[in-house]
């Protein structure tokens, strides 16, 4: 039985974070920077790319890290809700992870945020260390949604954590 691909996607309107992770192995991150106002154009380019990605890497298992619901947008919302049906017309699972989850890879009882989390992601993949210093050095988080999206990739694929289908 062949491994499965996963991808991991953390978004929001404006910014994506996507990684793919096979075998224990981060083959491909990115964040994407989608400065135009939202709008019907927008969300099927973002649609496109992840199409484009999907069958790149065939990939049969989608990881979304999901927000608080006080923290989504319709806006939000609509493109969850797109990406799921896109998956499921194309035969892909979804599972879904809240940032809380994220926090499974600081172990112990260091300080659990953001930093430490990159961190533990740039000890575990040494290919982030850059991201991660030029993320502590960025006023604004460019990066963070990349992390995410690697993050919630690798815990699907460990298997480790709760995810909601």
């Amino acid at each position: 039985m062949e491994a499965q691909t996963i991808m991991g996607l953390s978004f929001n309107t404006r910014n994506l974070g996507l990684a793919v992770v096979k075998l224990n192995q981060l083959v491909d991150y990115s964040s994407k920077l989608h400065k135009e106002k939202w709008s019907s154009q927008k969300r099927e380019m973002i649609l496109t790319s992840l199409g484009s990605c999907i069958e790149a890497y065939n990939i049969q298992k989608i990881a979304l890290s999901i927000p608080h619901p006080r923290h989504q947008t319709n806006e939000f919302t609509q493109l969850v809700t797109v990406i799921i049906a896109f998956a499921q017309m194309n035969h892909i699972g979804v599972v879904s992870y809240s940032p809380k989850d994220l926090l499974l890879f600081i172990p112990g009882s260091k300080r659990k945020n953001s930093k430490s989390f990159m961190n533990q992601l740039a000890l575990l993949y040494p290919e982030l260390t850059p991201y991660y210093e030029k993320e502590l050095k960025n006023r604004n988080k460019y990066y963070y949604k990349m992390f995410e999206a690697v993050g919630v990739a690798t815990l699907y694929s460990r298997k480790i954590g709760k995810w909601r289908s």
